[in-house]
C-alpha cells in the first residue's frame, strides 16, 4: 500500500520557501501542523473534485464552486490553512456532501 498525500507534502514545502524540516530541524513541528491542515483541505478538495461528475442542479454546482474557492485561497499561508482546516468550513462542506445523496446515481452526459 502506498501513501498518497494529495499534494498536501508539496504545497507545504512551498509554503516554507520549499525549506525542509530535515535540513532544519525547527521548521518540525510548524510544517507538520500545516501538513495535517492542508491535508484536510486536499482531502475536502478531492471530494468536491468527485461531486463535480453528478449532473447538479446550476445552483448546487454554484455552492460546491463556492466552496472549492473558499479552500484555495490566492494567497494560502500556514496560519490561514490553520484557520480554513479548523473553523467551519470543513463542516460546511460535509454538510454540503451529504446534501448531494439525492444527485447519486445523476451523472453528468
Amino acid at each position: 500500500m502506498r501513501y498518497d498525500c494529495a499534494g498536501a507534502g508539496q504545497r507545504t514545502l512551498s509554503l516554507f520557501d520549499n525549506r525542509s524540516w530535515q535540513d532544519h530541524p525547527p521548521l518540525l513541528r510548524p510544517q507538520m501542523d500545516t501538513f495535517r491542515h492542508l491535508r484536510t483541505i486536499h482531502d475536502l478538495l478531492g471530494l468536491l473534485a468527485t461531486a463535480q461528475e453528478l449532473a447538479l442542479p446550476a445552483r448546487v454546482e454554484a455552492r460546491r464552486q463556492e466552496l472549492v474557492t473558499a479552500l484555495c485561497p490566492e494567497n494560502m499561508t500556514p496560519a490561514r490553512a490553520k484557520r480554513l482546516a479548523t473553523g467551519s468550513l470543513p463542516e460546511d462542506v460535509r454538510d454540503f456532501l451529504k446534501s448531494l445523496a439525492r444527485h447519486a446515481g445523476r451523472a453528468r452526459a
